[in-house]
């Protein structure tokens, strides 16, 4: 068996005063601090983006209260409502101007030009202007009978919103104290009446 030498002091104590001077090195050395420093920063982002990224991510979902809010119907004695999301397809079918939507001016253009070339076609004295003539009288007509129906249906509303307002309890407390003053002031009237007629009587007595 081989003896293992043991070390001098002079060994032992070269090798701790290197390994001392390595550690001072590496804490006194700025830039490594430094890239310490970065690793660190850095991790501490990575984690915040994730944690803000989750928290985005359970925001953007779809809540099923207001989900099941919009399918229902509200029905109410004379109206009955639903609550519905409008996209640009249902506006456009409508012919409500909004966003990507298009005003009916642009078909009427279209047809004034249509009109100007089938007018070009035309040979004088063959014309068909008295059939355009009645049928622009008819579109007229109909136009009446749309006003009419328009004002109709006005009337009708108005007519259910008295009778709304009748049934409601704040108007029928209005119309009892509107009764009881007019027969206050009923009272009173007939009292001065009552007086003036017993000051004529008097006075006609004394004359006599």
């Amino acid at each position: 068996m081989h003896k293992q030498k043991k070390p001098n002091r002079r060994e032992e104590a070269h090798r701790s005063s290197f390994k001392y001077i390595l550690t001072a090195m590496l804490l006194m050395s700025p830039s490594l601090l430094c890239t310490r420093a970065l690793i660190g920063r850095i991790r501490n982002v990575k984690k915040g983006n994730k944690e803000s990224y989750k928290k985005l991510v359970v925001s953007s979902r779809p809540i099923p209260d207001i989900e099941q809010l919009l399918q229902e119907e509200y029905e109410d004695e004379d109206v009955n409502v639903k609550i519905v999301e409008l996209s640009t397809d249902t506006l456009q079918k409508k012919d409500i101007v909004i966003g990507e939507n298009r005003p009916k001016e642009i078909v009427e253009k279209k047809q004034n030009k249509t009109k100007v070339k089938n007018n070009m076609d035309i040979i004088p004295g063959m014309d068909t202007q008295e059939e355009d003539d009645e049928a622009g009288e008819d579109d007229n007509n109909d136009g009446d009978d749309q006003l009419k129906s328009k004002k109709e249906v006005k009337k009708i509303l108005k007519r259910q919103a008295t009778k709304k307002l009748q049934k409601s309890k704040v108007f029928q407390m209005k119309s009892k104290l509107d009764r009881i003053q007019n027969k206050k002031s009923q009272k009173k009237k007939a009292k001065t009446e009552q007086r003036k007629e017993k000051s004529k009587k008097k006075n006609h007595r004394k004359k006599h």
